[in-house]
């Protein structure tokens, strides 16, 4: 989608990526000739040169960080119940 008041812009919301959802790309005011296809075919293979090698490792960190530390909680919880189970097996075998 081409739009905008006084900046052209292109709005991308499937980026084919892990980390982003949406892109928005700003349209250089000499290019805004080029028919609206022509550029969202540019937007779509700038978007796919972006890799994941490019981001930044704390960013990957970052993203990564919080499934683990979900992942932790749901362990910890789950380690909790089991205690709390094999207490009361304990007692009432006893």
């Amino acid at each position: 989608m081409l739009r905008g008041v006084n900046k052209q812009i292109i709005e991308i919301n499937d980026t084919d990526n892990r980390f982003f959802e949406k892109a928005i790309l700003y349209v250089r005011p000499d290019c805004l000739s080029l028919e609206e296809t022509k550029l969202h075919g540019y937007a779509g293979e700038y978007l796919k040169n972006i890799s994941a090698e490019k981001i930044p490792s704390a960013a990957k960190k970052k993203c990564s960080n919080k499934r683990l530390k979900k992942r932790a909680l749901l362990l910890l919880g789950a380690a909790v119940i089991a205690a709390v189970v094999f207490a009361l097996i304990k007692t009432v075998a006893a």
